[in-house]
């Protein structure tokens, strides 16, 4: 009997909210702990546990609803943070600075630009690295930006470490602004978060000379079961972030078509009321970077750029989508 006939020719259900959340924190779990837990669970084949199974890994009881799907992720909370505060060198903020390759300037490129990136959290260097090579070696990619990458392993539940990489951001930021450059941030997940509380600030001492790109990022803190129970309203409280853009800089939004983490539908809105446009790109939380998506990154860095270049603080994305689409055509 094949596999359909199984079925009896139906397509599978969706998976349920809990059975994504729990396949989610299986994945972020077994990078924590791989080897030890595929040698304690002795699953065979390592197939995916089901949401039950992920919880009796993990607390050795079943529990069921809101406090199974809470206790997770407190638990992997408890377990990032164990990791994070083993190592004291893991919370040191440091910036790593890539310059250009290329020693010709390209006609769009009018300014010095500096890409700043900011990680998301529990986000390795050689994870933060990797994306941003994902991204430099993109077909698309052929200008002479400098790269400023922060590397900072924080949690989101930690306020005083969140706050004092917002300083040492705004301080590298602005020495570049001082001298005339543009600057275009990218927040990856809870970076784009603290791009945007540092965008909005540094825009209205600097107008014109600094935009934003997100993707994969939380910006509303009522949707997403994981975001929900995360807390990251209570974080973005604290940090004074707010989820309007008053419209005093270029941005770009992209979200995540295999984000189980993050909704695509998390947005924030312009000062109409009106929500601002959103992209899909192609991958997950934990790999969002596959070539296509690293090409829609590419082409939303060029779009506030370009923005920058001609003095707009209009929305960036139609120059995205619109270069984009270029590219592909050519």
């Amino acid at each position: 009997m094949s596999v359909m006939e199984g079925h009896g020719n139906k397509i599978p259900p969706k998976p349920s909210t809990i059975e994504r959340l729990a396949s989610s924190l299986w994945s972020l779990t077994e990078q924590a702990y791989g080897s030890f837990l595929r040698k304690a669970l002795d699953l065979g084949s390592l197939r995916m546990p089901t949401g039950t199974e992920v919880i009796d890994i993990i607390f050795g009881t079943s529990i069921t609803g809101a406090t199974l799907l809470h206790n997770a992720v407190e638990q992997w909370y408890l377990m990032q943070e164990e990791i994070m505060n083993s190592d004291p060198n893991l919370k040191r903020i440091t910036i790593s600075n890539q310059e250009p390759s290329s020693t010709t300037e390209s006609a769009e490129n009018v300014r010095p630009t500096t890409i700043f990136s900011i990680p998301g959290q529990f986000d390795s260097n050689d994870a933060m690295m990797r994306r941003v090579g994902d991204i430099t070696n993109s077909s698309m990619y052929g200008s002479r930006d400098t790269w400023s990458c922060m590397n900072v392993y924080y949690s989101a539940r930690d306020i005083p470490t969140i706050k004092a990489i917002i300083a040492r951001a705004e301080h590298e930021i602005v020495s570049r602004l001082d001298r005339g450059e543009h600057i275009v941030v990218l927040g990856y997940s809870c970076g784009g978060i603290i791009g945007k509380v540092i965008t909005d600030k540094l825009a209205q001492k600097y107008p014109s000379q600094i935009g934003l790109v997100t993707h994969h990022t939380p910006l509303d803190p009522h949707k997403g079961t994981f975001v929900i129970l995360a807390n990251f309203a209570g974080m973005q409280t604290e940090i004074e972030y707010t989820q309007v853009h008053e419209g005093a800089y270029p941005i770009v939004i992209l979200s995540g078509e295999d984000d189980s983490l993050v909704p695509p539908d998390s947005q924030i809105y312009n000062k109409d009321g009106q929500p601002i446009r959103t992209r899909e790109i192609p991958g997950t939380h934990t790999n969002p970077t596959n070539p296509i998506a690293a090409r829609t990154i590419v082409a939303a860095i060029r779009a506030v750029r370009g923005k920058l270049n001609k003095k707009s603080t209009s929305n960036a994305w139609d120059n995205a989508s619109t270069d984009t689409e270029h590219r592909r055509a050519a």
